[in-house]
């Protein structure tokens, strides 16, 4: 067993041969330690944690077919719901959306493509804010061409105005409506209350 201490909030990966154990680890950016990430079944940390650096506990750095368990040790419920370890989505329940659900279309949409160069089971949130990033452009960009040419500090402008007035544009994780003050865009309409069942998200009705 490796493990390294770091402070006195800790996290720990788990594997079948190993744990590592260190507050650095979910903080680190190398490749290695990206790894060794990809490789684990689970991520654990306390409440500590999410409260003082609001981790994504994934693996971003290197390419990977499958993310980690999450689990954070949290006693006394006091992760906060805006805490990035809890971002999900309708995305990931799209099947199970009822049918006049405003994000099933587009939601469905997204996990069809993805499934079907990943994998059936393979969609997580993570790829669905990669994917809305891609929407958002594509609706943009027209519209700042419109302006400017590309390349110039007019056109840079310009598409960040027509970012921030994109108006009812339907994405995997929400409806976006963005304002100069409002970067994320979303409301209640990108909310789904789940749970888990049989290691699958499973939509409350």
């Amino acid at each position: 067993m490796n493990s390294r201490n770091a402070s006195a909030n800790h996290s720990f990966v788990l594997t079948a041969a190993y744990v590592v154990i260190g507050f650095d680890f979910v903080r680190s950016r190398s490749s290695g330690e990206a790894c060794r990430r990809a490789r684990a079944c689970a991520i654990l940390t306390g409440i500590g944690t999410v409260r003082d650096d609001d981790p994504q506990l994934n693996v971003r750095a290197v390419e990977t077919t499958r993310q980690p368990l999450r689990i954070v040790v949290d006693s006394k419920l006091e992760t906060p719901l805006t805490a990035r370890i809890l971002q999900g989505g309708p995305v990931l329940v799209a099947a199970q959306l009822p049918a006049d659900n405003p994000v099933k279309k587009s939601a469905s949409e997204y996990v069809a493509k993805y499934e079907a160069a990943h994998g059936k089971g393979s969609v997580s949130s993570f790829g669905g804010h990669a994917w809305d990033a891609g929407v958002l452009l594509q609706n943009a960009i027209p519209v700042a061409l419109k302006k400017a040419e590309p390349g110039t500090r007019e056109f840079r402008r310009a598409l960040r105005d027509a970012l921030e007035n994109t108006r009812d544009l339907p994405a995997a994780l929400g409806i976006f409506n963005m304002t100069a003050n409002d970067h994320q865009g979303f409301d209640q309409r990108a909310r789904v209350m789940v749970t888990i069942e049989n290691n699958t998200w499973k939509l409350l009705k």
